[in-house]
């Protein structure tokens, strides 16, 4: 087979360990015959080059078997190796919603969400084979902090449009992804915030401050929910501290004198 000349933008060496044999991972059984037939397609787009024999291959086996999802896998390969990333996005997509742990599928799937500028499905899909794949662990690593972040202002986003929902379902994301990171309990205080949940606040406050332990704006905020909804001897330490290192605010002396006067009252009688 003669190999085509047109020009395939992705099927350079750096992107060639994302085009894996179609049938690595694959939950499901075939036949030897579609094994052999997807294999020589595979081949021809990596060995030759040949997008119209690997396409054809696909289109071949689909036609024989619309639910085949390695066939499914080696198009999309075709469509990214020849920069038509969109379209490998909207092929690979079903394949990987119905066989999460499918690593062909996935390594495909993150290479094209991270191509395409979405950190979040990117770093989901390579988490999601990283224990199969180091390549997929490696970028899991690399992305996590871009991903964590854009979930974070997912979260702040969709509190500004009052919809709890949606900032409750990004929150719980971060949560199962990285419980103790900074945007995580960003979230997690903003989101009690907008619920009107004090202690809950206190409590992701309690932990981000110690993360952050320069921030004075946290510290400020912990400190007015100690005095209200904590503990106000620990609210006064914070004032205490605050208006030691910013000893010409005069707002600090404000909030260092009510909090004496908050910690005095839990030393009364009910």
């Amino acid at each position: 087979t003669v190999p085509q000349a047109e020009p395939l933008p992705n099927l350079t060496a750096a992107e060639r360990p994302y085009l894996v044999d179609p049938l690595q991972g694959y939950p499901l059984v075939v036949t030897a015959e579609v094994e052999a037939a997807l294999r020589t397609g595979h081949r021809a787009l990596l060995d030759e080059a040949n997008t119209d024999r690997a396409r054809t291959v696909a289109r071949e086996q689909l036609e024989a078997d619309p639910g085949l999802h390695p066939a499914q896998v080696v198009w999309a390969q075709v469509d990214y190796a020849k920069g038509a990333v969109q379209e490998a996005r909207r092929r690979i997509r079903p394949v990987t919603e119905e066989l999460p742990g499918y690593l062909a599928a996935q390594l495909l799937r993150g290479r094209v969400e991270e191509r395409l500028g979405e950190p979040v499905e990117a770093y989901r899909a390579f988490r999601t084979v990283a224990a199969d794949s180091a390549l997929a662990a490696a970028r899991a690593a690399e992305i996590e902090p871009r991903a964590l972040e854009r979930l974070g202002e997912r979260v702040a986003e969709a509190l500004e449009r009052g919809r709890l929902d949606e900032a409750t379902a990004a929150w719980e994301q971060l949560r199962s992804w990285a419980p103790s990171s900074v945007p995580t309990l960003e979230a997690e205080a903003d989101l009690a915030a907008a619920r009107g949940d004090a202690e809950a606040e206190l409590e992701a406050l309690r932990r981000l401050t110690q993360l952050r332990p320069d921030d004075r704006a946290l510290q400020e905020r912990r400190a007015d929910l100690e005095l209200e909804a904590g503990e106000p001897g620990r609210g006064l330490e914070i004032f205490e501290s605050l208006a030691v290192a910013y000893p010409r605010d005069e707002s600090l002396a404000d909030k260092l004198a009510y909090a004496k006067f908050r910690w005095r009252l839990t030393l009364m009688p009910e």
